[in-house]
């Protein structure tokens, strides 16, 4: 199991699925009250995202390795939009995508992540085809949504 210092921040913990069930709410807490952010090294989050990329593999079973993949994703994938639009910090937004990518399972269901690498990457047309294809109707919506915001608030990599 992830060391002990690890499940005191979420108020500990059992198995790693409980101490994803528990790293969700606190970071959904944190989206809601419009308080995520990547920079703030007080936020929990921050320190869970913090511990878990210096656990060395050697330590973990594949289930905890999972987990810890599966949550190292959901933060990157907060901190891109984080970056785009609390700090407008398209660079970091890019390095932080590119982590999520790193992390996203290829089974994962979330579409958004590589929505918002085309965008980043000045691949709008890409971005909207990809956007169009997208299934799952809350992912679609999602993605007109991204698309619609991105094209209103004018981004693109040369506002760096």
């Amino acid at each position: 199991m992830y060391p002990r210092v690890l499940l005191d921040l979420v108020g500990g913990a059992t198995t790693p699925l409980e101490f994803h069930h528990k790293y969700v709410a606190l970071d959904q807490k944190l989206m809601k009250n419009n308080r995520w952010d990547y920079t703030d090294q007080s936020l929990v989050v921050n320190q869970i995202k913090v511990r878990l990329e210096q656990l060395p593999d050697l330590i973990l079973n594949d289930e905890e390795k999972a987990w810890r993949c599966e949550i190292l994703w959901f933060w990157y994938h907060h901190a891109i939009g984080c970056a785009i639009w609390k700090k407008r910090d398209l660079r970091q937004a890019r390095i932080f995508v590119q982590r999520a990518l790193f992390y996203q399972g290829d089974k994962h269901p979330n579409q958004i992540t590589k929505l918002f690498d085309l965008l980043l990457n000045d691949r709008f047309d890409k971005a909207k085809a990809w956007a169009n294809a997208i299934v799952d109707p809350v992912e679609h919506q999602t993605a007109v949504n991204v698309l619609d915001w991105w094209t209103m608030s004018a981004l693109s990599p040369e506002l760096e």
